[in-house]
């Protein structure tokens, strides 16, 4: 017994080697779960955006030719000339309309807002029209023509305005005589 327990341990070793069994087989690094999937979606996907492009220019028209963009340049510029034209006669007529106003022969007030026409307070007897500046409200307006804040409601009337703080700048008003 003594024998047994001083001979080292041998493993065991087949006497036949056989290649069947490899034991030093490494195996493959495993793959992320549906990156082929998404590989091909994106290549996929580009040949979509490749092919639509071709469809494109295949059927696409040949654009405009330079003897029409010239054209349709001189258009544009012939038309800002004639803008700028009607803008110049614009200011002219403005400028006579003022002229005329302020001369005292037309039957609009001065421009101002403080005095009607004739400086009296009254009317002369047949409508006038006003044009409503910043801050005039038809009290104020109707004090200016009549001398009275009360007759306010003759000129809302004879312009058709049921809310008195709906006047805008700029708008026209009808000014009716005042009743005697």
């Amino acid at each position: 017994m003594e024998e047994h327990s001083t001979k080292p341990f041998q493993p065991y070793e087949s006497a036949t080697t056989d290649d069947a069994f490899d034991y030093g087989y490494d195996e493959p690094e495993p793959r992320r779960p549906g990156s082929d999937i998404i590989w091909g979606r994106v290549a996929i996907l580009g040949a979509l955006v490749l092919l639509a492009f071709l469809i494109g220019r295949t059927t696409a028209g040949g654009g405009v030719s330079q003897a029409e963009f010239d054209q349709a340049k001189a258009t544009a510029a012939d038309a800002s000339d004639r803008v700028a034209e009607l803008e110049q006669q614009i200011v002219a007529l403005q400028e006579q309309v003022n002229a005329e106003d302020t001369s005292g022969t037309g039957t609009q007030g001065d421009g101002s807002g403080n005095e009607n026409p004739n400086g009296d307070g009254g009317t002369t007897g047949q409508a006038e029209t006003y044009i409503v500046e910043s801050g005039d409200t038809l009290q104020t307006i109707a004090e200016q023509f009549y001398g009275d804040v009360s007759l306010y409601d003759l000129i809302a009337d004879a312009n058709d305005i049921t809310d008195p703080t709906t006047l805008h700048v700029g708008q026209e008003l009808t000014i009716p005589p005042k009743p005697e």
